[in-house]
């Protein structure tokens, strides 16, 4: 703005010269007696005086000098060197008021960086304790899992009968609070940004068929569910433990929300790598929650008598999307529910 002020007033100094100049020339040229003659010389001294304003307002004041270089500098989120004004009272107000505008934009600039320095500090903290929340609590939830396991296995002795069913309940209470857990951390982790991808080169057919085993339960009932694998798919470049979270999640939601009838869990070749769907026959979503499914703690309404925190899906889309994907949903109320996602090929493939 100061330089645009500048080149504003030269330009009207060297016009103004030059029509001063031409107007000395004319009247010079009519009248061209001593008086006349005097005229055109006070003319033309009058144009040097604007010319040499002109050229002086040009290079700006030392004090509009010193501003432009002190607003430089802030802007720059540089030290400025103090201003020390010596000003004519007709720059003094304006100089001065635009200093104290610089000064109140540093200081808000510096304060803005201690805080940014303060939020980055937190946030630091806050990935420590979650990994040490992860460790913690984890820790004594293996234990009890793996003692129930123990006790199931009749490996110190046979467990009565009367006591079996407790146990098993207390194995899948565990397994539960576990899952809940880890989704509770990976999602926090994903929002932070802190959640980050081990890529390998990997085969599909072998993550799908590890996450069904994991996924489908000892009792699936009167649930079946069938795995299509097609023959030519190529290798994928992909964390492999995150896709088999989001597989684990898809199918293990497919038969909590499938009391009777199919699932199908099917990967198969596209031009941009391997597309993996999750389908089954169960109650579905209502259309008016579908819209909200990946939101953070929600659940269909028709899922309420289901065990769950309403966050598989939710860490679900957040581990597609780091892979550069996202998770498709298609779904009638009544007649069942279809997940899908897709996966880059490797380099080599």
């Amino acid at each position: 703005m100061v330089q645009r002020f500048h080149r504003t007033c030269m330009a009207v100094a060297l016009g103004g010269c030059a029509a001063l100049a031409a107007v000395g020339l004319i009247l010079g040229g009519f009248h061209p007696d001593d008086t006349v003659g005097m005229l055109i010389g006070v003319l033309l001294l009058i144009a040097l005086v604007v010319g040499v304003i002109g050229w002086q307002t040009y290079r700006g004041p030392p004090a509009l000098r010193q501003l432009h270089a002190y607003t430089e500098a802030c802007i720059n989120l540089r030290s400025p060197s103090p201003l020390s004004l010596r000003v004519p009272d007709e720059w003094g107000e304006l100089t001065i008021e635009v200093a104290r505008v610089a000064q109140a934009w540093q200081e808000a600039v510096e304060t803005l960086q201690v805080y940014h320095a303060q939020a980055e500090a937190a946030d630091n903290y806050k990935q420590v304790f979650f990994e040490t929340l992860r460790h913690e609590l984890r820790t004594p939830l293996n234990a009890v899992m793996g003692f129930s396991d123990v006790l199931l296995q009749d490996i110190d002795g046979p467990l009565p009968e009367e006591h079996r069913s407790s146990v098993q309940t207390i194995g899948q209470a565990g397994q539960h609070l576990r899952q809940i857990f880890d989704n509770v951390i990976d999602l926090s982790a994903a929002d932070a940004g802190w959640l980050t991808l081990e890529r390998q080169v990997v085969e599909v057919e072998r993550m799908v068929q590890e996450a069904v085993l994991a996924a489908s339960p000892a009792q699936p009932g009167s649930v079946s569910c069938e795995v299509t694998i097609a023959p030519d798919l190529p290798a994928v470049n992909v964390d492999p433990l995150r896709i088999r979270q989001i597989l684990v999640n898809l199918i293990g939601n497919a038969f909590k929300f499938t009391s009777a009838g199919h699932i199908h869990v099917h990967a198969f070749r596209i031009d941009t790598g391997v597309r993996l769907e999750v389908t089954d026959t169960g109650i579905g979503i209502a259309p008016e929650v579908l819209p909200h499914i990946f939101d953070h703690f929600v659940q269909a309404e028709t899922s309420r008598t289901q065990q769950g925190s309403g966050l598989g899906l939710a860490i679900s889309q957040r581990l597609a999307e780091l892979h550069g994907s996202h998770l498709e949903v298609q779904s009638e109320l009544g007649q069942g529910t279809r997940f899908a996602f897709d996966l880059p090929p490797a380099a080599d493939s």
